[in-house]
């Protein structure tokens, strides 16, 4: 149903089922990013997600984000270049909202999770460049030549920008290209 890539290691597949709606996958460290996605032909229905959970050695499992039908992948930075061990990773499938909810929780510490804050000015170039990117597809000359973007598009691109957050409130924080 799941699998998982660390760069420069094979896809690990499968995950170990611990319930019908629970896996685990043991990971060797060093590890610094992992992508877990759905495998081909694995329908997650569009009500329900899976949460990726992370537990590091001497520590409980702590959320990290999520998959869904609507983002069947996802990558994941991990600040464990200082451990030694091993770690677990767990998917859970879960109704969407609940798993929505505790995404934000944890982006906004009630989760015990830690992070450095991104500035609103590089918050709002993200939320900017996002848009951008999507409305420049949908770009037409205007009848005095310049360009133009059907509202409708930006309509589109709303839904699908909150679609995000909703999945992933954190995304707009992670390093990028700024």
């Amino acid at each position: 149903m799941f699998a998982i890539v660390c760069p420069g290691r094979p896809v690990q597949t499968p995950l170990h089922s611990l319930t019908p709606t629970t896996f685990v996958h043991r990971l060797q460290l060093p590890i610094n990013h992992i992508v877990v996605f759905l495998l081909p032909d694995t329908h997650l229905p569009v009500t329900h997600a899976a949460s990726v959970h992370i537990q590091f050695p001497d520590q409980p499992f702590r959320m990290l984000g999520a998959i869904s039908a609507a983002k069947p992948s996802a990558i994941f930075r991990l600040d464990a270049k200082a451990l030694q061990g091993d770690v677990m990773v767990g998917v859970s499938i879960e109704e969407i909202g609940s798993v929505a909810t505790r995404i934000g929780e944890v982006n906004t510490g009630a989760g015990g999770g830690k992070g450095r804050q991104v500035g609103t000015l590089v918050l709002a170039r993200r939320i900017i460049r996002d848009a951008f990117n999507f409305l420049s597809s949908f770009a037409a000359s205007g009848a005095v030549g310049e360009e133009m973007v059907p509202l409708k598009a930006f309509s589109d691109w709303w839904v699908k920008f909150e679609k995000k957050v909703e999945l992933d409130p954190g995304f707009l924080e992670r390093e990028g290209d700024d």
